[in-house]
């Protein structure tokens, strides 16, 4: 099969880490892979296989509504082109009139969650997605969810054909996080060996991750605590009217000297910097899956998280969770793992059983036997 891969969306978070685990494994299967690419998507990786080509595409598809329309108007040509058999879309809006049958998979959640909070123009900007999502659902032969949760959510919001729908879980690398190599990073480096025992937080920064939550719980924490346990958080920073805010909410708790934003980093040091922490948390509002979950619970590092959306699904029994409501409730889960040996190597062992659920061999396997489902 000749299976087009649209890999245009994708610039950094969880869908890079996806692209990354999954396109390696594709490449062991028969089937000839087109890999759609922008010239500025470094983070997505070149496979050195026969069977992947990438194709990189000479428009300027950085902004949305010019990407949306190429691969609504343009799109389809080079399909034929390349004789496409299957078109996979690891999102939620494809090519409406494709030559070829099409499989979806579902992934940003903002759009299908109520927040009554947000602008009108971000409202709307949903309201327009998520209406070409429904086509988009309607059009693929199999859509793909990547949570209970999520697949709930969205038809909570939207109509799609149950039957069309299937659960693939993302997956992990269990030997890449458990014995983790020393990264070229300079930084991150410097921050293991120098603040042993941190308290960690590997996310995006986005708004909906909700780091004000993190920020002010950590500040809620006895001060040895805070001294022998600093918090680090590493992730992009997309929004810098946001980040802002959260170096505003740093400077009025008086905690900068305790909180070290590493910035985006490489996905091949993340397994050293969990290496080094002595838990990790993750305080967001909103998740379909959650990589940083199965990746610390992988590296044994004990796990905080929030109470909603797909993390409860994701790490079972295999963490704390909190309110991410209540920063208050937040700093309690942090002073009882950080005061409690015990507590930490049970939490690490649960991690580390949780994390053997998921596996990129299966949900590549799982992918591909939906691509052989709909030839």
């Amino acid at each position: 099969m000749n299976i087009a891969v649209n890999g245009l969306p994708f610039n950094r978070g969880g869908g890079t880490t996806y692209l990354k685990n999954v396109l390696p494994r594709l490449a062991e299967t028969d089937d000839q892979y087109y890999i759609f690419v922008s010239s500025n998507q470094s983070d997505i990786p070149e496979i050195d296989e026969g069977n992947i080509e990438y194709i990189e595409i000479k428009f300027p598809v950085n902004f949305i509504l010019l990407r949306l329309l190429y691969e609504q108007l343009l799109f389809p040509l080079h399909l034929q082109k390349y004789n496409i058999d299957i078109l996979y879309s690891p999102t939620d809006i494809t090519t409406l009139i494709s030559p070829c049958p099409t499989i979806i998979a579902f992934r940003n959640p903002n759009p299908y969650a109520v927040d009554r909070s947000r602008s009108l123009k971000l409202q709307l900007r949903h309201l327009v997605h998520r209406s070409l999502a429904k086509l988009s659902a309607r059009r693929s032969s199999k859509v793909i969810f990547v949570s209970e949760y999520f697949q709930n959510l969205v038809q909570s919001s939207i109509d799609i054909d149950s039957e069309k729908c299937t659960l693939i879980y993302h997956g992990i690398d269990v030997d890449m996080f458990s014995e983790p190599i020393v990264p070229q990073d300079d930084k991150v480096k410097n921050i293991a060996n120098k603040e042993p025992g941190y308290i960690l937080c590997v996310s995006t920064i986005y708004p909906h991750k909700n780091y004000e939550a993190l920020i002010n719980g950590f500040a809620k924490l006895p001060t040895d605590l805070q001294k022998k346990h600093p918090l680090v958080i590493a992730g992009g920073t997309p929004k810098p009217s946001y980040f802002n805010s959260l170096m505003d909410l740093v400077q009025e708790h008086g905690i900068g000297d305790d909180i070290v934003f590493l910035g985006r980093i490489d996905y091949q040091a993340i397994p050293y910097l969990f290496s080094h922490a002595t838990v990790s948390v993750l305080p967001s509002k909103l998740e379909t899956f959650g990589h940083p979950l199965v990746e610390s619970m992988a590296a044994e590092t004990p796990v905080i998280a929030s109470r909603t959306s797909a993390i409860p699904e994701i790490v079972d029994d295999a963490a704390l969770l909190f309110d991410p409501d209540d920063p208050t409730d937040l700093m309690k889960s942090l002073e009882k793992i950080l005061t409690s040996e015990e507590l930490q190597e049970q939490l690490a062992k649960d991690g580390k059983h949780r994390a053997r659920d998921f596996s990129w061999e299966k949900t590549v396997k799982d992918t591909h036997k939906l691509f052989q489902s709909v030839v």
